[in-house]
């Protein structure tokens, strides 16, 4: 958290380390950190129940996230392309200035 104010995740990332590893203080960091977490998976991926499980965590803490699922989509680049296309758009949306070294906190 100190070093990534923005994070985007596509199909199996978060990967299979647990809650209380990814956010080690109950998501205190993370609540105060984060300017966009941002996790996207097709709904026929294997692996969706990894990001499932953060984004429920999430939630459940009040950590800012948003959720996005693309129907009848698998662990492939239809997934991620329009994934990663989203997230520049979010990332602009925050304030994110790729002209900068360091992002606004």
């Amino acid at each position: 958290m100190d070093k990534f104010a923005y994070i985007g995740t596509y199909s199996a990332a978060p990967n299979t380390h647990s809650n209380e590893v990814l956010f080690p203080d109950n998501g205190t960091k993370a609540k105060q950190m984060l300017k966009l977490f941002f996790i996207s998976y097709g709904t026929q991926d294997s692996l969706i129940s990894f990001g499932t499980r953060v984004h429920n965590y999430a939630d459940k803490q009040g950590i800012p996230n948003i959720y996005w699922l693309l129907s009848e989509r698998g662990h492939d680049w239809s997934v991620w392309k329009p994934s990663v296309w989203n997230f520049l758009q979010l990332l602009e949306e925050c304030g994110f200035n790729s002209g900068s070294t360091t992002p606004n906190r």
